[in-house]
């Protein structure tokens, strides 16, 4: 009985040469569905999405959470999907885009190869008073500020893909916010398209 203990637990510690960290807010963490770093293959992978979470809660995380796990000797690659709870919560396109930025030079600084997502659609109001249609407008000014950074090294567009074309695509949970299990399905290809 020993003996197999000790079998699986080698086993179980692969020495991979890719690291895969996720952050971000629950379209990370899964919202109650298996996350898209569950289906990423051949790489040792932590995830550190929070529901609810800002670029302002990350940036605040990243140095005693993310940025330590950086590998020497490793491709080290960090996914950073945020931006719309910024604007949830505050309204504020610009300090997205700002606190966005920072995160992502933080981490390119060390060595990580730092893939940067837009955000997609919701169909709800905002925090802040703003309207869906108006929610939804600023969601698509940051995410064309976005890909016009200079702080990453890909991105992956979610927003643009068939799975969340409409609220009723099928890449969306019945709240019409989170991706459900295809929708995670969706953003696990476009992030191994990057990476592959």
């Amino acid at each position: 009985m020993l003996s197999l203990i000790a079998s699986i637990s080698l086993f179980s510690k692969r020495d991979y040469t890719t690291l895969i960290i996720a952050d971000g807010n629950s379209y990370v963490s899964g919202n109650g569905h298996k996350p898209f770093t569950s289906y990423l293959k051949d790489a040792q992978v932590l995830n550190f999405g929070v529901g609810g979470q800002t670029t302002i809660q990350m940036l605040s995380d990243a140095e005693k959470q993310v940025l330590p796990n950086y590998s020497r000797g490793k491709r080290n690659i960090l996914i950073a999907i945020e931006g719309g709870n910024d604007i949830f919560f505050h309204g504020s396109v610009d300090s997205a885009i700002l606190h966005y930025k920072q995160y992502c030079l933080a981490a390119r600084q060390i060595g990580f190869f730092v893939i940067a997502s837009t955000t997609i659609p919701r169909r709800q109001a905002s925090d802040y008073g703003d309207s869906l249609a108006c929610f939804n407008d600023k969601l698509r000014e940051f995410n064309a500020q976005l890909v016009g950074l200079a702080c990453f090294d890909a991105v992956i567009r979610p927003d643009t893909d068939a799975a969340f074309r409409s609220f009723a695509s099928p890449g969306y949970d019945i709240d019409g916010i989170h991706p459900n299990d295809y929708g995670q399905k969706v953003i696990a290809g476009l992030v191994e398209g990057v990476i592959k």
